[in-house]
């Protein structure tokens, strides 16, 4: 269909740009989503060890970049600055903690699968909420009308699909924020 061939246009897109060759497994549909809201993403994660997530960017260095980089991250346990209060209470925005207690939150940290992959680990799936392990559940609202071949520019008064394909996809494979 068309809308297939717009998705495998934005994952060639990608593809083009990143190094790593891994596949990743992806539910993609059309469904009713919140008004004004194009696409949404749902990533799979795995809690890993933020020494041995370290250790295997290191590992995994290839550029000048990925070497500073590696350089730049803290021994760990992580220290960083939240706005989680150190004992039970209300969250304030306005409020600071460093947050330096050696918990969880210090010793490991949510990646997506695409990542494990792409660092060369084994992700780890829930085999009962995700038989088919796949990477993320990509959605696509059913409310606009899409231009799913952008090769002759969009249609006038539609979305086009293929770059909204790509931002999408691009969650799925760790670009969060």
């Amino acid at each position: 269909t068309a809308a297939r061939a717009g998705f495998e246009a934005a994952a060639a897109l990608l593809a083009r740009n990143i190094r790593d060759p891994i596949t990743i497994r992806l539910d993609v549909r059309f469904a009713a989503l919140a008004p004004g809201v194009l696409g949404s993403a749902q990533s799979t994660t795995n809690s890993v060890n933020y020494t041995g997530l370290a250790g295997l960017l290191a590992a995994d260095r290839r550029s000048d970049f990925d070497k500073l980089a590696v350089a730049s991250l803290q021994a760990g346990p992580l220290t960083f600055v939240t706005n989680e209060p150190p004992v039970t209470g209300p969250i304030n925005a306005t409020t600071r903690f460093i947050d330096n207690n050696n918990t969880v939150d210090n010793n490991f940290i949510q990646i997506n699968t695409a990542q494990v992959k792409a660092l060369g680990a084994n992700p780890v799936y829930n085999a009962t909420t995700n038989p088919g392990q796949r990477d993320g559940l990509i959605e696509f609202s059913s409310s606009f009308t899409w231009d799913f071949d952008r090769s002759n520019g969009i249609t006038p008064g539609a979305f086009d699909f293929v770059g909204v394909a790509a931002h999408e996809i691009g969650h799925v494979l760790g670009f969060r924020s």
